[in-house]
């Protein structure tokens, strides 16, 4: 072998290892590189604000601003809230029951009411040329309406309803005050006031913890009371049966009675199945009466059961609660249609009586009336029923008054300060019985009270006035 070949050799074996390493170290870098592409880089964002810095200020001065995440977190959030308070708005008029309880698929507008000269009846005009021939009684609905229009009260609802099939016979409001709005008699802006007595009293007597005529002797408390009184024993002194605490409104009573033998849990349950709290099937748009019964302090549930705040009532509703019991513990669905025609007149629907709930048995229904019959001959409505002058004597009436103002039991006074003024009864009428609301808004300076309305409703629905 010549030193040439050798050398050409040796060259030539360099080359390919020259080569090879290139390879290698080539492979190595397009891997790293693939490697590099495929992490993501490590960043620092900084966000800034437009606004200067004061002069002084540093960094530690502020508190960073939020991340998109953060924003997106709390806009999330915010939506939430959004989402609670539209279904709290929603609730405080549920939607029609459509199809349910009897009720016809049509919804009654107040605009959409009027009165139709050839039927001589109230109606409310419907899509498709139909035509909703309404409950309302015409006579006592115009003279509601008349007597209405006569006084300036910041409000005012009326409301007669038949006890035993619920048919509406007057739904009349108005409003003259800021702060009530139309549409009262469908609206609870107002205190149920002491008409929630009769809810306690029913309780009482149907968890047989009283009867008409258990007695309980007492001190004071006639506009108000205290944890000490609540506490007290008296065996003398002034002493009231539950039926003339009911007539007199002796708010001691009730809640002495409801701190020994109830508890919020009990007084809820008969406030929820007498109708509070509930979406009522009627064909207008009715607001849920609300009542909320304290469970962390005895002086508040027992003013709650005599009547004191945290509840609330619409008109229609209070009609509802006596018609009840009128009716032997049933709750009939309220309609305010009669029936509905095409516009050939011939009739597509015509309500039918529906029970909606049965609230009391109808010996506790019976034992309750007995509690509700002097409010109007001895108690607190008597000048507006027995004594007043030409009221007829064979119209009896059983109820319940009831006055709240909303001054608050802390705090400046309100603007403006109003008094709610209720009776909540029913009178035997015709075989069956008719039962009433009246709500008076009042301010300090006044002309009339819920009594006077309902006392007037009754005549008018009876057809007789006061002779």
């Amino acid at each position: 072998m010549s030193l040439s070949s050798t050398a050409k050799r040796n060259s030539t074996a360099r080359a390919i290892n020259a080569t090879a390493f290139l390879l290698t170290f080539g492979s190595l870098f397009v891997s790293a590189s693939v490697i590099m592409s495929q992490t993501p880089p490590r960043r620092e964002v900084v966000y800034t604000s437009a606004m200067p810095v004061p002069p002084g200020a540093t960094a530690e001065d502020f508190e960073p601003p939020p991340t998109p995440l953060e924003v997106m977190e709390a806009t999330q959030d915010a939506m939430g809230v959004l989402q609670v308070a539209l279904g709290a708005a929603r609730s405080a008029i549920p939607a029609i029951p459509w199809n349910e309880h009897g009720l016809a698929k049509v919804e009654i507008l107040p605009d959409a009411i009027r009165f139709d000269e050839a039927r001589q009846r109230y109606v409310a005009d419907l899509p498709n040329n139909h035509l909703a021939v309404l409950t309302l009684d015409v006579l006592a609905q115009r003279r509601m309406e008349a007597l209405l229009s006569r006084y300036s009260e910041p409000g005012e609802a009326a409301v007669v309803v038949e006890a035993e099939s619920g048919r509406v016979l007057v739904l009349a409001d108005g409003h003259t005050g800021a702060g009530v709005g139309p549409g009262l008699a469908r609206r609870s802006p107002a205190f149920a006031a002491s008409t929630f007595k009769v809810i306690t009293g029913a309780a009482l007597i149907a968890e047989g913890h009283a009867e008409p005529d258990t007695t309980v002797c007492f001190t004071g408390g006639m506009s108000g009371f205290s944890l000490t009184q609540l506490d007290a024993t008296e065996t003398s002194g002034n002493c009231e049966t539950l039926t003339e605490a009911m007539s007199r409104s002796s708010n001691l009573v009730f809640g002495r009675l409801a701190d020994r033998h109830l508890t919020p849990e009990v007084l809820q349950r008969y406030a929820d199945a007498f109708g509070y709290n509930r979406s009522i099937p009627f064909e207008m748009p009715l607001e849920r009466s609300r009542a909320v019964i304290p469970d962390n302090s005895r002086l508040e549930f027992g003013r709650s059961a005599a009547g004191f705040r945290h509840t609330w009532l619409t008109p229609l509703h209070g009609a509802m609660i006596q018609a009840a019991i009128a009716n032997q513990g049933v709750m009939m669905v309220p309609t305010i249609v009669d029936r509905i025609e095409d516009g050939q007149g011939g009739v597509l629907y015509e309500h039918e009586p529906v029970e909606w709930r049965t609230v009391l048995s109808p010996d506790v229904a019976d034992l309750v009336e007995i509690t509700l019959e002097r409010t109007c001959t001895q108690g607190t409505a008597r000048n507006f029923f027995a004594e007043r002058d030409g009221w007829p004597s064979d119209i009896r009436v059983f109820g319940k008054t009831g006055t709240l103002s909303n001054r608050p039991v802390e705090g400046p006074e309100p603007d403006p300060l109003h008094t709610f003024t209720w009776f909540t009864g029913y009178a035997p009428h015709d075989g069956g019985h008719l039962a009433v609301a009246g709500l008076v808004v009042n301010e300090p300076t006044w002309w009339i009270k819920g009594s006077y309305l309902a006392a007037e409703a009754v005549l008018a629905t009876a057809g007789q006035a006061a002779e």
